[in-house]
């Protein structure tokens, strides 16, 4: 991966700066949970807002590098399919394996490693022991169980504060 290049601080963000400079650490742009939920009604196709948010990354992403692999996953590694989202539901699980696919590809990556934002699999053990289905070998390879991992990013996305 090439190096990344930072944002310059007077950058003209409209929404959604970031917090360390890097256009590729979205932590806040993808819609919470509860709401996406709550107004994705039976009728519609759980696919869309997926197929959105990918459609702008293809379009609108300034990291190349980013967007390479993000449409490399999407397509390819961990596709963007009616086989992976079948209900509402499905679509907050798939952006959550999706993150995970991608944190477990950057950990330990010098060019994207945060001190205070590590690449590890969400959620950890401390925020949610009950997600746990099982760890192997080193405790870092930790299975979560789906059905838990969702109540939890539910409730977690929906009771988010604004800082002061």
């Amino acid at each position: 991966m090439g190096a990344l290049q930072r944002v310059p601080d007077n950058f003209p963000w409209l929404y959604l700066r970031p917090v360390d400079s890097f256009p590729c650490h979205d932590r806040t742009g993808i819609p919470r949970s509860r709401d996406f939920l709550v107004s994705c009604g039976k009728e519609q196709n759980p696919l869309k807002p997926l197929k959105a948010i990918q459609g702008w990354v293809a379009n609108f992403f300034s990291c190349s590098g980013c967007r390479r692999h993000f449409m490399d996953m999407t397509t390819k590694t961990f596709p963007m399919e009616a086989s992976n989202v079948k209900k509402p539901e499905d679509v907050v699980l798939y952006l959550w394996k999706a993150h995970n696919i991608v944190n477990k590809r950057l950990n330990g990556d010098e060019a994207t490693e945060d001190p205070q934002f590590t690449k590890e699999q969400f959620p950890p053990t401390y925020l949610c022991p009950e997600c746990q289905k099982s760890a192997t070998g080193n405790g870092k390879d930790v299975e979560l169980d789906p059905e838990k991992t969702l109540q939890f990013l539910l409730n977690y996305s929906t009771n988010i504060k604004a800082r002061p």
